[in-house]
């Protein structure tokens, strides 16, 4: 789910750098800051709507009812919205590897499929 959310953010900033388009527009003056700050605050807004449509399956799915408080909800979209302040981050820097964006993609997903793996494990072992 969000995994696969933010692995399709890479695909812009791996893009913008490969075809150079970030270099055109920061010579026609636009201040890195502005650029990147905009850039984030979009990958942000397609975040969080990505995660509402997230949530708004889960009344739908929860068979067990673990989610029958609204204050659950809001717990879990605050979880949500954190983790997307870091994992655009994170996959800001992800977009640096690999010389497609396809490879970045793939190297960020085997990463954290096998840390989201391992760190479970070593935790109750």
């Amino acid at each position: 789910g969000v995994r696969t959310i933010l692995t399709d953010i890479i695909s812009y900033p791996h893009n913008e750098r490969t075809s150079n388009a970030k270099q055109l527009q920061l010579m026609t003056g636009v201040a890195p800051t502005t650029y990147w700050l905009a850039c984030f605050v979009w990958d942000y807004y397609i975040y969080l709507m990505s995660c509402v449509l997230l949530l708004l399956l889960i009344p739908v799915l929860d068979t067990s009812n673990i989610f029958y408080e609204a204050k659950d909800f809001g717990v879990l979209l605050l979880i949500l919205a954190l983790h997307g302040v870091s994992g655009i981050s994170n996959t800001y820097l992800y977009s640096f590897l690999g010389k497609s964006s396809n490879t970045a993609a793939s190297i960020y997903m085997m990463i954290t499929i096998v840390t989201g793996l391992m760190a479970p494990l070593v935790m109750y072992m």
